[in-house]
Parts: structure tokens; sequence; C-alpha cells
């Protein structure tokens, strides 16, 4: 049985998209990702859904190939 991942920590989320930890911050703010917010002993832990990064990798890639 194997299971799908559905959520990034911050840096898988970098990495799959080559960006910066900033980048992805601002790709948060600006509401082009989704983010999950998860409450832990320590505090808060924010992910990012796998979801939203293949949309916002599909939406680039568009954006690509218009433009050529």
């Amino acid at each position: 049985c194997s299971v799908m991942k559905t959520l990034f920590a911050m840096g898988e989320c970098m990495e799959q998209l080559c960006v910066s930890q900033r980048t992805v911050q601002r790709y948060l703010e600006n509401e082009e990702l989704d983010k999950i917010i998860v409450k832990t002993k320590n505090g808060r832990k924010r992910y990012i859904t796998v979801e939203s990064v293949a949309k916002f990798i599909r939406k680039r890639s568009q954006e690509v190939k218009n433009n050529e």
C-alpha cells in the first residue's frame, strides 16, 4: 500500500520550484500557492499543498508556451 504525498514542507516546495524561501513566501502571500498551518507542541508548522504546486507549475508552463 503506497501513500500519496499531499503536502510539502517549505524546503521541499523550494526544491520543486527551484526558488528561494522568500519567493515561496511571496507566492503564498499572493495566494498563488495554498498553505496549511499545523499546530505543533512547539508552535506552528506551515505546509504547502502538492496540488497547488502542481497547478502553479502547469500555469507557469502554459504562460511560457503562450509567450513563445
